[in-house]
């Protein structure tokens, strides 16, 4: 009974320091997204995030679509590199002048902005979650990609970043070297491109 007890105790704590784990990154996002220079807006029953005119961060309010989850970044530097839309999955696709990257999430809880979104989002999907320690950033992994932004805005350069695994680019028909626009670096022993955002 003791180890029992011991055990269901255990898991308690865990879960707790999961719950103030997840709230602090949402906090952290909510203080970056709402720097003036990014615009919010609710459009189809998805709440709009435009970190800048280049990458936007899309959540759907509610859980009932084939996507839920959307980076979307401009088009040109991909395509000028190679990008092949006839090697992407259906769920990467053109939207006027931005490649949308679509991700299908498990059932949240209904929201009603961004950050109800995203914590929603995460509550159901706490690996989805994580911490990059050398940029100071809380992060969502979406597939193979991630987007990241910090924990404390007013000390981090970085606001935040788009980081889309090199692999895939490249299986996409992208040459990573032509590249234009994104920082394409080792990180944590895999290729990514990088699109930084400092936001004011």
């Amino acid at each position: 009974m003791k180890k029992l007890l011991w055990g269901l105790g255990i898991a308690v704590i865990l879960a707790a320091c999961a719950d103030t784990f997840k709230e602090d990154a949402v906090a952290s996002y909510e203080a970056v997204i709402t720097a003036d220079s990014v615009e919010q807006d609710i459009m189809d029953g998805v709440a709009h995030v435009k970190l800048s005119a280049d990458a936007h961060f899309d959540i759907a309010l509610k859980a009932d679509g084939d996507a839920d989850v959307f980076i979307a970044v401009m088009a040109q530097p991909f395509l000028d590199a190679g990008l092949d839309l006839t090697k992407t999955p259906d769920s990467v696709f053109l939207n006027g002048d931005m490649l949308v990257l679509s991700f299908n999430v498990k059932d949240f809880k209904d929201a009603t902005d961004a950050v109800s979104a995203l914590s929603n989002v995460l509550a159901a999907n706490r690996s989805l979650l994580g911490y990059h320690k050398e940029l100071d950033h809380y992060g969502i992994t979406l597939g193979s990609h991630k987007v990241e932004w910090a924990k404390d805005p007013l000390t981090n350069d970085k606001d935040a970043v788009i980081v889309l695994d090199g692999d895939t680019l490249t299986s996409w028909g992208v040459d990573l070297d032509s590249l234009m626009d994104w920082v394409v670096m080792d990180m944590d022993g895999t290729t990514v491109a990088l699109f930084p955002l400092d936001l004011k």
